[in-house]
């Protein structure tokens, strides 16, 4: 998980980092262990590779728009690794919200 944000970080191109924002995203659906929400993250992911939903990311992808992203994946990783379920909960929720905010306005 934490090479996905380190190689977000790095990258270079929108496409480079969506690329590994979903390995992020991946990589936590998949440590949860659970069929069903691997399955709910297996349609979201499909959702995302739409030319549809690029377009709108694009518009709202600034510097500072991907600097919050990584902000906040560096803080839900760092829940995870403390193992406080509390803090991740909160975060992840904090992190839909800003999304939702950004695709949706």
């Amino acid at each position: 998980v934490l090479a996905c944000v380190e190689r977000s970080e790095a990258s270079r191109s929108f496409e480079h980092c969506e690329l590994w924002d979903e390995a992020f995203h991946n990589a936590i659906v998949a440590g949860a262990r659970n069929p069903l929400m691997l399955k709910w993250y297996e349609l979201i992911s499909t959702a995302r590779r739409q030319a549809r939903w690029a377009g709108i990311k694009r518009r709202v992808y600034t510097p500072e728009y991907r600097a919050e992203i990584e902000r906040q994946h560096r803080k839900l990783l760092a829940a995870l690794v403390e193992r406080d379920e509390d803090k991740a909960v909160k975060v992840a929720c904090e992190h839909l919200r800003f999304i939702q905010s950004g695709l949706f306005r």
